[in-house]
């Protein structure tokens, strides 16, 4: 059967069988960006893979900072953030599971290049390297999910962003203190 025949009869069992279809908001395969359905908005699809991008390095920076950090502020703070970041991403892909949205699973390159970065801070420097980090992103975090909790259309999308809000406020205050101790 030619391509167009057998989509064109795919697309009729489909429809036979009640199966929704969906056209991608985003059809490249890139595994560092989310995609999904029409159903759910492009802010929101965007908002989701930002979402699990931030999760993501979190926990390796956290994981990286379990090995290097020296003072037991840093050490808290890696725990903290690796302990909540992994409860978040396994809530962010279950929300996005039920909403046929397809996360990113390797992180991009800005993303990357951070990690990288900070593997190779000097041990001395480590504690203050790592709290900036987790400062900056946390600050891009706290703007990107008061926006979406305000603005999202979808209501779980907007439970999930206001819920983990607290805890994202809560990691930038411990980096906030320990930037200033470093």
């Amino acid at each position: 059967m030619k391509p167009f025949k057998r989509n064109l009869a795919l697309i009729g069992l489909a429809v036979g069988i009640g199966m929704p279809l969906y056209a991608s908001a985003d059809s490249s395969s890139d595994s560092t960006k989310a995609t999904g359905p029409t159903t759910v908005s492009k802010d929101d699809i965007e908002f989701l893979g930002k979402a699990a991008q931030a999760d993501m390095t979190e926990v390796q920076a956290a994981t990286i900072a379990s090995s290097r950090a020296l003072t037991t502020e840093a050490k808290s703070l890696a725990t903290s953030a690796k302990t909540d970041h992994e409860v978040n991403n396994t809530d962010l892909r279950a929300i996005a599971a039920t909403k046929g949205v397809v996360l990113p699973t390797r992180l991009d390159s800005k993303h990357q290049k951070e990690l990288d970065n900070l593997q190779k801070v000097d041990a001395k420097k480590f504690d203050a390297a790592y709290a900036e980090v987790v400062k900056d992103s946390h600050e891009d975090a706290v703007d990107l999910f008061e926006k979406t909790a305000k603005k999202s259309k979808d209501a779980d999308i907007q439970t999930y962003a206001k819920n983990t809000l607290p805890t994202l406020k809560q990691h930038l205050d411990m980096a906030k203190r320990l930037d200033e101790k470093s």
